[in-house]
């Protein structure tokens, strides 16, 4: 006696999903923005004090200097040079001390310059008004899938059903003979 040959047609759950009815979900979302003001402190007053006076470069360099010519002037030749060679020297000296003056208090004029600026521009970038986020929403719409549950409730029949044996003897006759 032959034993009865049983075909079952099984489905994959997760080839219906396809089949499914989408779930359209729907994000909203709304912001506010707005600038808020800056609240002066004493700190920043103070360094709105300091970015005016600015740093000063060129007070020692002039002092330096001015030392260096009392200097020259002051020198003391060796006697044996005639008054018309010593005025000279000490006139090419001062040229060349003065000319060193004027590039250096040219430079440190320039960087006071510099100095100021970026420090004003630093203050004014910390102290400016703020654009900021004031409030907001957002609101999530997830609506109930019916068209896939009645899809999963007719595909989970469907795979019982097909699971009821075809071809072949029954189980009752096979078990009558």
């Amino acid at each position: 006696m032959k034993a009865p040959q049983l075909k079952f047609e099984l489905r994959s759950f997760f080839s219906l999903e396809s089949q499914m009815g989408k779930k359209k979900t729907t994000t909203t979302t709304k912001n506010t923005h707005g600038y808020v003001p800056y609240q002066d402190t004493q700190d920043t007053k103070w360094a709105r004090g300091l970015v005016r006076e600015g740093a000063d470069f060129t007070s020692p360099l002039a002092f330096a200097y001015g030392q260096a010519e009392n200097d020259i002037d002051n020198q003391v030749f060796e006697q044996d040079l005639p008054e018309p060679a010593r005025n000279k020297v000490k006139a090419g000296q001062l040229f060349n001390i003065r000319m060193q003056k004027g590039a250096a208090l040219s430079d440190a004029r320039s960087r006071e310059h510099m100095a100021k600026t970026s420090g004003a521009m630093n203050l004014a970038n910390m102290t400016q008004d703020k654009f900021v986020q004031t409030g907001g929403t957002q609101t999530t719409v997830q609506p109930f899938d019916w068209g896939g549950m009645l899809t999963q409730g007719l595909m989970g029949g469907a795979m019982l059903a097909s699971a009821i044996p075809t071809g072949g003897a029954s189980v009752g006759a096979a078990g009558a003979a």
